[in-house]
Formats: structure tokens, sequence, C-alpha cells
């Protein structure tokens, strides 16, 4: 198990809970790229929300917390990021 900052071991359910987070921030941004993405683009959003997805993706990759299965609503835009280099 590691350790968190407080130097305590995380909670055996610490990956699990977080995957359930990810799974529902993925839901959360499918929704706002599919109903408000127009909203974005008139306040000249776009880049921020395109910025923070892309980290989102990113972070989630690198620690395995994104299932194939619930990014499939995303997977055009993720690929899009990717044949981009904006992905890590």
């Amino acid at each position: 198990m590691d350790y968190n900052f407080l130097g305590r071991d995380f909670p055996p359910t610490f990956v699990q809970t977080v995957r359930a987070i990810f799974k529902q921030l993925t839901r959360v941004f499918a929704h706002v790229y599919h109903s408000h993405y127009d909203k974005m683009l008139s306040l000249c959003q776009e880049a921020h929300f395109n910025s923070l997805f892309a980290h989102f993706v990113s972070f989630g990759r690198e620690f395995d917390l994104l299932d194939k299965k619930d990014i499939v609503p995303m997977q055009e835009l993720i690929d899009i990021m990717d044949n981009n280099g904006v992905l890590c």
C-alpha cells in the first residue's frame, strides 16, 4: 500500500473509489461536450475545457483509472487529441 502525504496508508478501497469518481466525471465531460459546448464557444472557454479534459484523460491513463467502455462516448475526441499530440 502506498503512503499518502500524511504518512498513512490509503484505504483498501481507494483505487476503486477513484475509478468510480473518474467514471462519473467522464459522464459529466460527455454531457457538457454534448449539451453545452455551444455555450462554452460563445464564452470563449473551449480551450480551457479541452485542456481540462486532456489532463483528465492523461492522468486517468497514467494511473489506469479509465475503463475503455466508459470513454466510448468521448473516444472520437480522445483520438483527435491523441493524433494531435495533446495527450500524454
